[in-house]
């Protein structure tokens, strides 16, 4: 399986070597790396490219300032892989992520597979849940599964004719019910393989979900999740 990882991002010069680099690292290797820089003002444009000068499997694009939804379209335009798989500009994956998700990808035959996020602290334990699709879409509704397209490998083809609402925070929770309900097997493991900065001042996470136009998004798009 080719893995096409999208990487969205906005002045985020203190983070996203690191995050590219975390990629770029991975011990599976079928790698396509697409940045996708949303008009930052700051250095990160100037950093990804002296990154993607060295490594033939970046793709490196440049939009108007967009937000991350127009960000993420960007990115899934140009997915030549067989698999999808998002990072957040300011975040890092453990190396062993992608090759434990494709694994258990291919021993389900899961159409989506999924590691846990974690802001410290790798877990010691794991174990491996397999979910049918309305069993995972009914903890998608009530929230106890979140709806993050962070950790999660998508087949390509459940995006198909998808693309995340222009202008809208909280983009992640618009979209991932519907691509959810396109699938049919959900693998699942509790291992810590993704490292995220939930309160970076400035994100779009941690706006929205305190300023009130990303509480009106959430409260908006959870009426449409039930109906």
């Amino acid at each position: 399986l080719r893995v096409s990882v999208i990487v969205p991002a906005y002045n985020l010069e203190g983070y996203i070597a690191e995050c590219i680099t975390s990629i770029q690292n991975q011990t599976y290797q079928d790698l396509q790396i697409i940045i996708v820089d949303d008009g930052s003002t700051d250095t990160t444009f100037h950093i990804c490219h002296e990154i993607a000068k060295k490594d033939k499997r970046i793709s490196l694009y440049r939009i108007n300032h967009g937000g991350a939804a127009a960000a993420r379209n960007t990115g899934l335009a140009h997915v030549d892989g067989d698999c999808i798989f998002w990072v957040d500009g300011d975040d890092s994956i453990h190396p062993q992520a992608l090759e434990k998700l494709t694994h258990m990808m291919i021993e389900t035959n899961a159409d989506i597979s999924k590691i846990e996020l974690t802001e410290k602290a790798m877990s010691s334990n794991e174990d491996m849940t397999i979910y049918k699709k309305q069993e995972y879409l009914r903890k998608v509704l009530t929230d106890e599964i979140k709806s993050y397209m962070a950790g999660t490998l998508f087949k390509k083809e459940l995006f198909d004719g998808i693309r995340f609402p222009d202008g809208m925070m909280v983009e992640d929770y618009a979209v991932y019910p519907e691509v959810i309900n396109r699938s049919e097997i959900i693998a699942a493991t509790n291992k810590n393989l993704y490292f995220y900065r939930r309160y970076r001042h400035g994100s779009e996470t941690h706006i929205g979900r305190n300023h009130i136009c990303g509480l009106w998004a959430r409260a908006y798009l959870t009426i449409r999740r039930y109906e």
